[in-house]
């Protein structure tokens, strides 16, 4: 991977798209204070479409977006490290936007040097997503139910989906503590380059609370390693014992037939004779039958699927 300098350093190219923004966006700001005649938004306002028409009106998303990838493209080490929301804005509106931000990004349009890795890390990883450990306790007790039965022997875990890597390292100490085995391998995959730095640099850079709590894994015995891939098309060398994808099938992101189809064949051609494939979420009931959909698809491929929709075990 080429690297512009000393990442995340911030080049002469990234302060000067980052100057241009904060040029631009200043003179705007103050153009709608003095005539926009309305309320700047401001975190726990309601957002009216009246409102949301008034700020695309002055302030359109997409513009202000535009030049936010500017920085980005000069900021971060390569073009596909740009957060996808960035690459396909799920926003409707500029609040909309800053309301998925941490303190203390929301109602701003400018920013300084020393705010852009925090401000883009946040973009990759909104603090609303909440990847933490300790979110699926009843997967927890089904894999200290598991694990015993790999002790003395090699274990391969793979986590698909696996965000800045919290639940990764929380599986990999349970793993540890429970399996006894030979050796161990774990492996997190995520879609999104920064969180994969994120994760192997052990910081959270928009959000100190969840970086304090890699701490705990500082003396973790075993090495955990994070890499860039799909759902769909996972990167993977051999068979894995335990894969988990949590928060991830039936979302907005993967709830399509052909994603799950996607990934239950490579499911089946890198989880091993005794593996098993655990999936847990904590969206909201609507998600249910999407989640029960997967289900139809895994029983189709010759999965024997156990637990609840949003607490589940597939083995072949």
């Amino acid at each position: 991977m080429r690297m512009k300098g000393i990442f995340p350093e911030v080049s002469p190219a990234a302060e000067a798209a980052l100057a241009r923004h904060n040029r631009h966006w200043r003179e705007r700001q103050a153009v709608w204070l003095a005539q926009a005649d309305a309320p700047w938004w401001a975190p726990g306002q309601i957002l009216t479409p009246e409102l949301r028409a008034r700020y695309e009106a002055w302030l359109p998303l997409a513009e202000f977006l535009r030049t936010l990838r500017a920085i980005g493209r000069a900021f971060l080490p390569e073009h596909d490290w740009l957060p996808h929301p960035l690459q396909r804005p799920p926003w409707p509106s500029l609040p909309d936007f800053w309301a998925t931000l941490p303190h203390p990004f929301p109602a701003r349009l400018d920013f300084t040097p020393q705010e852009l890795l925090p401000l883009f890390c946040a973009i990759a990883d909104p603090p609303r997503f909440g990847s933490n450990d300790g979110r699926y306790p009843r997967q927890r007790r089904l894999l200290e139910c598991l694990l015993p039965d790999f002790a003395g022997v090699p274990l391969r875990i793979l986590d698909i989906g696996c965000g800045i890597g919290l639940n990764t390292l929380e599986t990999a100490r349970l793993a540890v503590e429970l399996s006894f085995c030979l050796r161990l391998e774990v492996t997190g995959v995520t879609s999104e380059p920064l969180e994969v730095w994120m994760a192997n640099q052990r910081r959270v850079p928009h959000d100190p609370a969840r970086e304090h709590r890699f701490h705990s894994y500082r003396e973790l015995p075993v090495n955990v390693y994070f890499r860039h891939g799909y759902a769909e098309d996972f990167p993977a060398e051999g068979k894995y014992d335990i894969v988990l994808c949590n928060g991830l099938v039936g979302g907005r992101f993967f709830h399509r037939n052909e994603q799950y189809d996607a990934l239950l064949q490579r499911i089946c051609r890198h989880l091993a004779p005794r593996g098993a494939f655990l999936l847990a979420n904590r969206f909201h009931d609507g998600a249910r039958p999407a989640v029960e959909r997967f289900t139809q698809f895994a029983a189709r491929h010759a999965f024997h699927v156990s637990g609840t929709w949003d607490c589940l075990c597939l083995s072949m």
